[in-house]
């Protein structure tokens, strides 16, 4: 995205935020809806294609799966995104492997930013299974993951809701994370219900897949994603005060 040369430091570029309207889980439900209608069956296909390729680098050698796995999940999310507008592309699929650089930097880049605000968590969980390691005290590993399960909602809650529209911004608009990051806090107004409704509902879809077993996880994922990708671009709408379903 070009910037405006008389854009005060920092800034995005983008309009103000607060344009009308709000953000709705019910229009991204249906995006998410027509998303896995329409590219069901392929995304399907190429999900087991991405995991097909990664078990192979890893088979050769542990290393270039830290090459590989972000070219392709950097290329799903990329689907992802397009699949909100019809049916999406195989060649975005494996578009990371075209663009090598970009894909492993922000793949790179979200993953190790998650990892920082997650590390807490993290570490009392792990001190929880250490203990009923060393005493034999089952309590001290629930005890540690039911703290880490607190940290990781309220962290959520908390921080993470204001930073959905970071996903869109960075594979559907293939924006610098760290543009993104700004930009997202920036645009997440009203972000908190629908967040929360969202989260819920990638619970409910996780569930549902892991009933009909392996297959209707991948579709599960698909919708999950597709509904934060469809929040995360109803924001960004808003916030240039468009309508927030294209026409």
């Amino acid at each position: 995205m070009e910037s405006n040369p008389f854009d005060p430091p920092g800034s995005s570029g983008r309009p103000p935020a607060g344009g009308g309207g709000e953000v709705s889980i019910a229009v991204a439900i249906d995006e998410a809806m027509a998303a896995l209608k329409n590219n069901w069956l392929m995304w399907i296909l190429l999900f087991i294609a991405g995991q097909a390729i990664v078990s192979v680098s890893v088979l050769l050698c542990v290393v270039p799966v830290f090459f590989v796995a972000p070219m392709i999940a950097w290329g799903q999310y990329r689907y992802v995104a397009e699949s909100l507008d019809g049916e999406a592309s195989v060649d975005v699929f494996f578009s990371g492997f075209n663009d090598p650089m970009k894909a492993l930097g922000r793949v790179w880049t979200l993953f190790l930013l998650y990892f920082a605000v997650a590390l807490p968590g993290l570490i009392v969980g792990g001190v929880g299974t250490a203990l009923t390691d060393s005493t034999g005290q089952e309590a001290f590993v629930i005890v540690g993951q039911l703290m880490y399960g607190a940290y990781m909602l309220a962290l959520y809650l908390l921080i993470l809701i204001k930073f959905l529209p970071m996903f869109w911004l960075v594979f559907g608009e293939e924006m610098p994370v760290m543009e993104a990051l700004r930009e997202s806090w920036r645009v997440s107004r009203g972000m908190f219900l629908p967040g929360i409704a969202a989260f819920a509902l990638t619970i409910a879809a996780a569930t549902i897949g892991l009933i009909l077993c392996f297959v209707g996880v991948i579709p599960a994922t698909l919708f999950s994603w597709a509904l934060y990708m469809s929040l995360g671009r109803q924001a960004v709408r808003l916030a240039e005060g468009r309508p927030i379903v294209p026409v």
